[in-house]
């Protein structure tokens, strides 16, 4: 994000969580933004399938011309976890990996949202191959 306090470009997807003893990257499941004290915007979200081109809803939507940028920054032996929404059934799942769309933001707190095993203890966050924190995870920060 900017810290010119001019608005940018802002890609939510170059976010993700790694576990290095499990050799996983975790995609989040949700990012939000704050616009003031108590008040957040989540990030819409798209889909990379053209099944869905005409179909217009609020949670999701698809555009070709939107690249997933998640994808740009794949670790060598880590195993990517991401959220998929089943547009199907039990019987025939059509499940689908989401992603969000980029949008231009002034300097702002985002929160980032990932879920993870219970059992796991460390990892660290990274935004576009750049480490952000290193966490000790403990019963009271899950």
């Amino acid at each position: 994000m900017s810290k010119s306090k001019i608005e940018e470009e802002f890609d939510p997807n170059g976010f993700y969580f790694v576990s290095e003893k499990d050799k996983l990257r975790y995609r989040p499941i949700d990012i939000q933004y704050y616009i003031g004290i108590y008040y957040f915007i989540g990030f819409n979200r798209l889909v990379d399938d053209p099944r869905f081109e005409n179909i217009k809803t609020h949670s999701f939507s698809y555009n070709p011309d939107i690249k997933d940028t998640f994808k740009d920054y794949k670790m060598d032996g880590y195993q990517d976890i991401e959220q998929r929404i089943n547009f199907g059934t039990k019987r025939k799942p059509f499940s689908i990996a989401v992603y969000f769309k980029p949008i231009k933001l002034r300097s702002r707190l985002v929160d980032v949202y990932f879920i993870v095993p219970k059992e796991l203890r460390n990892g660290k966050v990274y935004y576009k191959g750049n480490k952000l924190k290193e966490f000790e995870l403990t019963r009271y920060s899950m």
